[in-house]
């Protein structure tokens, strides 16, 4: 079958060379300028989008290069230096702040876990509050900033009714220490 259309091509081709060849070879170039321009086209379309794609891959580069930095950043920060063990201090400090924000402090009570296979202290400081949940949050935060080896461990809150805007929190704080 495809040889049927080649000879045919071939043929009618030839006839038109043999009775016009001026406006066969013009018709010839025509068509070779023709799928020389479609080319052109071609290639200058499929490199349009080009830019587009190395912007992209740039971009992606940048944000994998800033995430990187960022974790680097988070591993060269220093880690909290734990104080050493004193109780007092801890006690002053918790009250003062207790104080600083109106909140009254019920049933404190310490315990110090020392155990053997941490690195660490870990001084567990438990109490009850009866205070709004603002002030309660506002006064961790604060608890927090002053004493950045202080870690909320636990909080449980009740209402005595639904009408009451204080609440009535347990909470559970542990503060850690340097062993040595």
């Amino acid at each position: 079958m495809l040889s049927v259309i080649t000879s045919s091509i071939r043929f009618h081709s030839l006839r038109c060379y043999r009775t016009r060849p001026i406006l066969s070879l013009l018709t010839a170039g025509l068509l070779m300028l023709c799928v020389c321009l479609a080319g052109i086209y071609s290639k200058l379309w499929m490199d349009r989008d080009l830019p587009k794609q190395q912007l992209r891959e740039a971009i992606a580069k940048f944000e994998q290069v800033k995430s990187d930095r960022k974790q680097a950043e988070a591993l060269a920060r220093p880690l909290i230096q734990l104080p050493a063990f004193d109780s007092a201090r801890l006690v002053q400090t918790l009250n003062a702040v207790a104080s600083d924000m109106q909140v009254g402090l019920e049933e404190v009570s310490y315990v110090l876990d020392d155990n053997a296979n941490q690195a660490y202290l870990r001084y567990r400081i438990s109490f009850g509050v009866l205070s709004r949940y603002p002030v309660l949050k506002k006064m961790i935060g604060h608890l927090q900033e002053q004493s950045p080896h202080i870690l909320l461990d636990g909080i449980s809150c009740s209402r005595e009714d639904i009408i009451s805007v204080d609440l009535h929190c347990e909470l559970v704080l542990s503060a850690y220490f340097s062993k040595a």
